[in-house]
């Protein structure tokens, strides 16, 4: 009832009059509900989702959930600041130990007052011990390593392949990762595509990603968005999937766990 009652208001809001504050503060608290709710009911995420599942959302609205339905534990490093929100954090915050965010540059909010450590760093070279975190998560972050970041609250990296870049980034995670520890990771999948700023990963390529880590396990869920909403897929359902202006028409939500 509650999730219909969502949907009914939801529809309400997309027929306000666009570019307006209204529609704008509308549209951020109906998104952000949707996190909220994704997040509490992980166990849509063993299984098909809800029909007509944030049909007008980008790929947050599979990855946060999928994130909590991983049950994140102990010291966790947020590698690329995906979970820097009030809404995330307070649904997540709950089930871990610690939580560190790295990302390149300061954003316009923080939250210190929740016990979150900041970290500004290229992740491709980090200053942090071996062995440090028992779960690392990187939400579509790694399409962006080795391109154009200034977009990102005017952060500056050395550019360079991207896919070295990657391979660069993931490596670190797995060296400042425990034995035994988990790596779950987002990324744009489909069509091999990149811009000036990001890239969307195809099969080989996320192969190739995934090897740098030398994981001991690792299991995958593919989410496409069509007309109807976010439902899980196959690689190969997934495999003409297109990134848009701003988002992903599929993602890849991978949880590498690294030998203990």
């Amino acid at each position: 009832m509650r999730l219909a009652l969502d949907r009914a208001i939801a529809g309400a809001l997309w027929r306000l009059p666009a570019g307006g504050p209204l529609f704008e503060r509308f549209q951020a608290a109906q998104t952000d509900r949707h996190y909220a709710w994704s997040m509490a009911h992980p166990e849509h995420f063993s299984d098909r989702l809800p029909a007509a599942y944030g049909p007008r959302l980008t790929e947050r609205a599979v990855e946060f959930g999928w994130v909590a339905a991983q049950r994140p534990r102990g010291r966790v490093l947020d590698a690329g600041s995906a979970l820097n929100h009030r809404v995330t954090l307070t649904h997540l915050l709950p089930m871990m130990e610690t939580l560190t965010i790295v990302t390149l540059a300061p954003e316009p909010e923080s939250f210190p007052e929740l016990g979150v450590e900041y970290r500004y760093e290229d992740l491709r070279s980090l200053s942090m011990p071996d062995d440090d975190f028992d779960t690392i998560i990187s939400v579509s972050t790694l399409e962006h390593v080795g391109l154009d970041n200034r977009r990102f609250h005017g952060a500056e990296a050395v550019e360079g392949d991207p896919g070295r870049g990657a391979r660069e980034a993931i490596t670190e995670l797995a060296r400042v990762a425990r034995p035994g520890a988990d790596l779950l990771l987002t990324v744009p999948f489909g069509v091999s595509w990149r811009d000036t700023w990001v890239r969307q990963f195809d099969a080989a390529e996320l192969d190739d990603l995934v090897a740098a880590a030398r994981p001991a396990r690792l299991s995958e869920t593919i989410y496409r968005r069509g007309a109807g909403g976010w439902q899980r897929t196959t690689r190969q359902g997934a495999a003409t999937a297109e990134f848009q202006r701003y988002w992903a028409e599929a993602v890849a939500c991978v949880r590498l766990t690294l030998p203990g």
